[in-house]
């Protein structure tokens, strides 16, 4: 749509996935996709690898899971750290789409034209200024952070039993 209207370059353009090799499902892509010159699958790859991919791209693409409410992938949390605007597609009408909200950390868009839309702001954007903007509110984003949740885990257990348990006390 956008590469076919000239609105983009392909040369611009670069889309990797990372993961599991589903052979069916990259066989799909690569066959639905008239430009699969800028689809790259890389394969598994570690944690630290992966966060190192993360920080480096332009845009984090969360495909969003309609009809599947509350559902929410540690993906989401790891997209917040790596601190770049995030493109769940399409939205979910519900957890992803408030959090992305809240946190300003990105956009769920509901539709094909919507997505594209919002592709096409930040492909401008780059082009203007050779980077996209993130808009992530760090104070919100924290809430998420994995000591912020440790903690509030903590709280909750520590409310359940009362205190300390002693060395002695067996459950």
């Amino acid at each position: 749509m956008l590469l076919e209207s000239g609105q983009m370059r392909e040369d611009d353009l670069s889309v990797e996935f990372y993961g599991k090799p589903d052979h069916g499902v990259i066989g799909r892509m690569k066959a639905a996709c008239s430009h699969d010159g800028i689809l790259t699958f890389g394969g598994t790859v570690g944690a630290k690898q992966c966060m190192e991919i993360c920080r480096s791209a332009a845009v984090l693409f969360l495909p969003g899971y309609p009809g599947h409410r509350g559902l929410m992938s540690g993906k989401v949390f790891e997209y917040l750290a790596a601190q770049r605007p995030i493109l769940c597609a399409p939205g979910d009408g519900d957890c992803i789409d408030a959090l992305l909200r809240e946190t300003g950390a990105g956009v769920s868009c509901h539709t094909l034209d919507a997505t594209a839309r919002q592709l096409l702001e930040w492909y401008r954007e780059w082009r203007r200024d050779g980077t996209i903007r993130y808009g992530g509110n760090r104070d919100a984003i924290m809430k998420f952070s994995r000591r912020r949740q440790a903690g509030q885990l903590a709280a909750v257990l520590e409310s359940i039993v009362g205190g300390r348990p002693s060395p002695d006390r067996r459950q």
